[in-house]
């Protein structure tokens, strides 16, 4: 499979495509989690929505998740990072292996199977998307 870009602002990260789909299904699931009465912006539930919507509208390597516009303003790139913080916490919670069932059920696939995952994959995807906005180590 291919890499594609990530970018925001004037910064950028190549991700393994299927690596950019399940961290989109990881912050969907930290979404739902987040508690009621906590009012998450629009355009962070429009982002999660595209972000769904990738792997059948973008070719290999050409992902584009349009960040600049659906993290236009303060408040939408706080979320975004605490929802990042929520799947490196839901991760953290499995030790060094992320159960391969646990990946599969995100992604809600019956063509999609993942196996085990080593929790530091995940970690170093977690950076490279931090990296973006200042934080984490930018490679993965």
């Amino acid at each position: 499979m291919s890499h594609s870009y990530v970018d925001f602002k004037d910064r950028n990260v190549l991700i393994w495509d299927p690596n950019i789909v399940l961290l989109g299904n990881m912050l969907l699931d930290a979404r739902k989690r987040i508690q009621e009465g906590h009012e998450v912006p629009v355009l962070i539930d429009d982002l999660l929505t595209y972000w769904q919507s990738i792997s059948d509208s973008c070719g290999p390597g050409c992902i584009d998740l349009k960040l600049d516009e659906y993290l236009s303003d303060e408040r939408s790139v706080r979320c975004f990072l605490q929802l990042l913080d929520m799947v490196e916490k839901k991760i953290g919670t499995f030790g060094d292996m992320i159960p391969g069932e646990y990946l599969t059920s995100l992604v809600g696939s019956p063509a999609t199977v993942f196996v085990d995952m080593p929790a530091k994959d995940v970690h170093a995807i977690l950076n490279s998307v931090r990296s973006l906005f200042g934080g984490g180590t930018g490679r993965n």
